[in-house]
This record gives structure tokens, sequence and C-alpha cells, in this order.
């Protein structure tokens, strides 16, 4: 397994599934930054300021959209997979509204996720 030299921020307010999901993609990126929030995953990435953004769409004290609209304000080639319970019109809207990179739909399939990793690394 050929490790991808990106580095992630992992942004799921879902404590169970960000533990399982951080364990496995640890495995395959360089690098691993997890958020519980939108507001945390702003900090971090201010901090960190990783290659790729994985968030979570609906999350409490600030929402992933919001987040990457923040992002995108600093950074706008950043790239994001949302990942979202819901696969409809408005949510679609939403993306596109904030830039959207790709979409996932929950539950997160790892080898969908990486696939999607290994894109954004080889371009």
């Amino acid at each position: 397994m050929n490790r991808l030299d990106i580095s992630v921020l992992y942004v799921d307010d879902d404590l169970q599934a960000c533990t399982i999901m951080a364990n496995l993609m640890r495995l395959y990126v360089r690098e691993l930054h997890l958020a519980h929030d939108g507001q945390e995953g702003l900090e971090m990435y201010r901090r960190h300021q990783p290659d790729v953004v994985v968030t979570d769409f609906s999350m409490p004290v600030m929402d992933g959209g919001e987040m990457v609209r923040d992002i995108r304000a600093q950074q706008p080639e950043t790239s994001v997979i949302f990942m979202s319970a819901h696969d409809d019109a408005w949510l679609a809207e939403q993306l596109k509204d904030v830039g959207l990179t790709r979409h996932i739909t929950k539950p997160v399939e790892v080898t969908g996720l990486i696939g999607m990793l290994r894109e954004i690394a080889a371009a």
C-alpha cells in the first residue's frame, strides 16, 4: 500500500464514526487532523493548512458549508470532500454554493473516500 503524500483535515460531529475513519485514514495519508464541528475545523485548518478537507455538512456550532466558505475565502484552491447522509437537490445546491469539490454519502465507505483522495493527490 502506497501512502498518499497529502495532509487531510477530517471534520465530523459523530465521534464514533470520526474515530473509526481516523484509524483507517491514518494508514493512507501522510498527515491527518481531526475536528468535531465547523468552528474547531476552521481553527485546525488555519493552524495546519491541510491539502484536503473532508467534512460533514450538518454539524453543531458551525456547519460544514459555513466552515468551507471561510476556508475558501482564505484559500480558494483547497480541495473539499463533503459527507452527508442526504443526497437531494437542496443539498446539491448548498454544496454548489460553497464550491463543491466532491461529495460522498454517509455512511462513508473508506474505499470510496480513499479513491477520492487518490484522485485529488494525483491532480
